[in-house]
């Protein structure tokens, strides 16, 4: 009996059905090419659509470069801290912090008067 439902099969093809987001009806995500309902994607300028995941990939990755840059920022300032002499006062590290800043030593600050 297994030997009849083997020999059954052998003329059987499998064809992959398509994805839902190749049947929705949307316009194609600018970035991946995908397409979802409107409803999962943001509309911008000139009609092109974002879909909600690459959207939240972008977010992702600017939280990402912001975290890096404020990392470099604390380290910027750790070692403008790490070269005052022994003793200092406060008042000179501020001072050394904001000349640091103002010459353009300590990424992702600026001095606005």
């Amino acid at each position: 009996m297994a030997m009849n439902a083997m020999n059954a099969m052998e003329g059987l093809k499998f064809v992959k059905c398509p994805e839902y987001t190749d049947l929705a009806d949307g316009a194609p995500c600018a970035l991946c090419d995908t397409r979802k309902p409107d409803s999962q994607t943001i509309g911008g300028p000139g009609g092109i659509r974002i879909c909600r995941d690459c959207v939240s990939l972008c977010n992702d990755i600017l939280a990402d470069r912001d975290k890096e840059a404020k990392q470099k920022t604390i380290d910027d300032l750790v070692s403008i801290e790490a070269r005052m002499p022994d003793g200092y006062q406060p008042h000179e590290l501020i001072a050394a912090i904001y000349q640091a800043i103002e010459n353009g030593n300590v990424s992702g600050l600026e001095v606005i008067s």
